[in-house]
């Protein structure tokens, strides 16, 4: 009797150890390396001179490599196996480019076009993880984010009719809605640290990289981009009250 009734007691303490492991409220704190993605770049001209021709563009895109920052707060709601977490999030990551020559043509030598996207992201994520073993579970976590996005780019051309180097610099900020979609497997060594290994996909979309006006204020040139992305893997820590 006296076995039975210290196994319950074991029983419904682990029980309840883990109900409130399971709906608790977390810190997360971590970053991952994101690979940017994007159509090539490509220009739309404006001339207050006739019969102007403008030159084409040679391919160049967002495809580099780069370090984002992650910090949220979120919620465990246990159903049965299912865990439920909403959270929210802030990301922050930066893209870049260089084009090296970015005009196709005989008639310029140097002409080099750099772009850099920064991006800070305020996100609302819905974590559903279903636990496959006492201490792994597996999740997927849709979200939709605003984004206040900073394009900064500078235009540097010389040809062997000018005297002096062309240089231009321009910039754009935009407010983005960003969706965007994570899927991965955590693991909690204990009730209140959890570790996070996943890969997250973010879309943002089309962007203007800024408009370029020449030192006459002859042609005025904008830069745009398609279709630009973000992906790659994450590592966060939590940390449960």
């Amino acid at each position: 009797m006296k076995k039975i009734l210290l196994s319950t007691l074991i029983f419904f303490s682990c029980n309840n150890s883990f109900a409130n492991y399971m709906n608790d409220i977390y810190l997360k704190i971590g970053g991952g390396i994101l690979q940017g993605s994007s159509n090539h770049f490509y220009a739309t001209y404006e001339s207050t001179v006739d019969g102007a021709v403008f030159p084409s563009l040679n391919n160049g895109r967002y495809d580099n490599r780069d370090l984002s920052i992650n910090l949220g707060i979120g919620k465990n709601f246990a159903i049965n196996n299912f865990i439920v977490s909403p959270e929210l999030t802030y990301t922050a990551f930066n893209l870049q480019t260089r084009i090296n020559p970015i005009i196709n043509s005989q008639d310029y030598f140097s002409n080099v076009f750099t772009s850099e996207l920064s991006a800070d992201l305020i996100s609302l994520i819905l974590k559903l993880s279903y636990k496959i073993q006492e201490k792994y579970s597996l999740y997927l976590a849709p979200g939709i984010g605003a984004a206040r996005i900073i394009t900064t780019n500078s235009s540097n051309s010389f040809s062997d009719e000018d005297e002096e180097a062309l240089q231009m610099r321009a910039s754009d900020r935009h407010n983005k809605i960003i969706p965007q979609i994570a899927a991965g497997i955590s693991y909690q060594p204990d009730s209140h640290w959890g570790i996070n290994v996943d890969v997250v996909y973010m879309h943002i979309g089309n962007l203007s990289a800024g408009t370029f006006t020449d030192p006459d204020e002859l042609n005025t040139t904008s830069m745009k981009v398609r279709n630009v992305s973000v992906f790659g893997p994450e590592l966060n820590l939590t940390y449960h009250f």
